[in-house]
């Protein structure tokens, strides 16, 4: 199963341009691709960081929820936000 995952990896990001796969004697080789040293700095740019940090954030806040507790918590944010945006309707009777 192991190997099956990283061979499917390995052709991942063969296909993305991250690796580049050849054959040499001693076998098959892999090495870094035409986007690889794009992608390695790209995941240590200040964007990547504030991302990491805010991914960390929602598995302390809702990591240990079971889904029927996620999904109730979204819909306690989501009513929170539509309550703050609701513009007050006037009924017919007051027009009159």
């Amino acid at each position: 199963m192991r190997r099956e995952l990283v061979e499917r990896g390995l052709l991942l990001m063969a296909r993305k341009g991250l690796a580049d796969r050849g054959v040499e004697e001693s076998g098959i080789v892999y090495g870094a691709g035409e986007i690889a040293e794009t992608f390695l700095s790209s995941l240590t740019s200040q964007y990547i960081r504030t991302l990491a940090a805010r991914a960390e954030w929602v598995v302390q806040e809702f990591g240990d929820l079971t889904e029927g507790q996620l999904k109730a918590r979204v819909g306690e944010y989501f009513e929170q936000g539509i309550e703050q945006f609701q513009v007050p309707q006037n009924s017919m009777a007051d027009d009159q």
